[in-house]
């Protein structure tokens, strides 16, 4: 997005430009469009991934897997923040996302810290990406079977078709295509009205 979160007046990076001019040669900041946009102009070999994005399914999976093709072929560390953001928010369902992402990805180490005294469970997590987390992989496409939460533009999702459908497999791709159909579907159900009998 074009303008900060939580400072609609501002542009996102602002901070940068603010606190630290000196920097601003040594950065360069993508904003606008979803991230799959990008991946290409980026390049390969990025070793660290910090994934802070919309928290709402299927947002984080989606990214996820559009950039894992991108990430450096040895072990890279992904890091997600509101892991627990669903129990935060008095049980939001809305806001899973990033614990589907944590829960279904398949790594040799998962971290996520002790919670302090007012937390059950931390809200931060880090995942270990490296070869079982590229063999296993299809776990994050079958995540994209649980109901979306998010209405994804046309226009991302053609960028996403193009990164998945050049760097996954035809199966993999058709999953992708196919899941999509299949949430569509979903969105366009009427809603269903439960009757309860109470004895």
């Amino acid at each position: 997005r074009e303008e900060c979160w939580s400072c609609k007046d501002k542009q996102t990076g602002f901070l940068v430009n603010e606190s630290f001019p000196e920097l601003m040669n040594k950065w360069h900041i993508f904003k606008g469009n979803d991230l799959s946009c990008y991946l290409e102009e980026i390049g390969n070999n990025i070793d660290m991934l910090v994934l802070d994005t919309a928290h709402v399914h299927p947002c984080e999976t989606l990214n996820f897997i559009c950039i894992l093709p991108f990430l450096k072929k040895s072990e890279t560390w992904t890091i997600l923040h509101d892991i627990t953001l669903e129990y935060v928010n008095c049980g939001t369902r809305s806001h899973l996302a990033c614990r589907y992402l944590f829960s279904h990805v398949v790594s040799n180490k998962k971290i996520s810290p002790a919670p302090d005294n007012n937390n059950m469970y931390s809200n931060i997590g880090a995942f270990l990406v490296s070869d079982i987390t590229r063999k296993y992989v299809d776990n994050l496409f079958e995540s994209l079977l649980i109901p979306w939460e998010l209405k994804i533009s046309n226009e991302d999702f053609d960028y996403m078709r193009a990164i998945i459908s050049k760097y996954y497999s035809e199966e993999q791709y058709k999953f992708f295509c196919d899941a999509l159909e299949f949430q569509k579907f979903l969105r366009d159900q009427p809603p269903v009205k439960a009757v309860f009998m109470i004895p």
